[in-house]
């Protein structure tokens, strides 16, 4: 169900967005060239998540996925992640050094 409430079309093209949930891509999305994805792969990953069997049915979701869409979806969930954390990047790799220069 997207952001309007009404059900995903299969060929539609939607994207994530904090707070909200699904909403449709908009023509300015599409021409910038933003992260979106058909409404059929969110569909999918819905029902992989419904599975409740551990995460391999996601994964294998996902892995099905041609790479362009992988890299889109790891883009929307990356901004959701950044979001949700409070900040543009985890820094994680600054937080590896830190650990490491105090052994």
């Amino acid at each position: 169900m997207s952001l309007s409430l009404q059900a995903l079309e299969g060929d539609g093209l939607y994207s994530v967005a904090a707070e909200m949930g699904l909403r449709e891509g908009s023509d300015e999305q599409i021409a910038r060239g933003d992260a979106v994805l058909p409404g059929a792969v969110w569909i999918k990953l819905q029902a992989a998540l419904d599975q409740r069997a551990a995460m391999y049915p996601l994964r294998e979701c996902v892995l099905a996925l041609p790479a362009a869409q992988r890299q889109s979806l790891k883009l929307q969930l990356r901004n959701l992640l950044h979001y949700h954390a409070g900040s543009r990047g985890l820094r994680t790799r600054q937080l590896m050094r830190d650990v490491q220069a105090f052994a």
